[in-house]
């Protein structure tokens, strides 16, 4: 099982998919941290930092889902006025 897995991830599709994954986590983090203005966690104990890290991308994923909603209305409602005939 693992030089199945080492042999996938070391072939070039693999390498360009681990180059992928990288640069988008990189983009989210640096998303995340500009959004709350996270410089340091603000607790000290290993299991308040766990839980501040659980919750600080929340914010963010509901963000993303208003957004989200809202882009697909406007594209629903942009197909019932095609024509600028409203069909409802």
């Amino acid at each position: 099982m693992r030089k199945a897995s080492f042999e996938n991830i070391t072939t070039g599709h693999g390498i360009y998919l681990r180059q992928c994954r990288s640069t988008q986590m990189e983009g989210n983090f640096r998303l995340l941290k500009n959004d709350s203005g996270l410089y340091r966690f603000r607790t000290q104990e290993r299991k308040n930092v766990h839980m501040e890290l659980l919750f600080l991308p929340l914010p963010f994923d509901l963000k993303k889902a208003v957004d989200e909603t809202r882009l697909r209305a406007i594209k629903n409602a942009s197909v019932r006025n095609v024509g600028g005939v409203t069909n409802n």
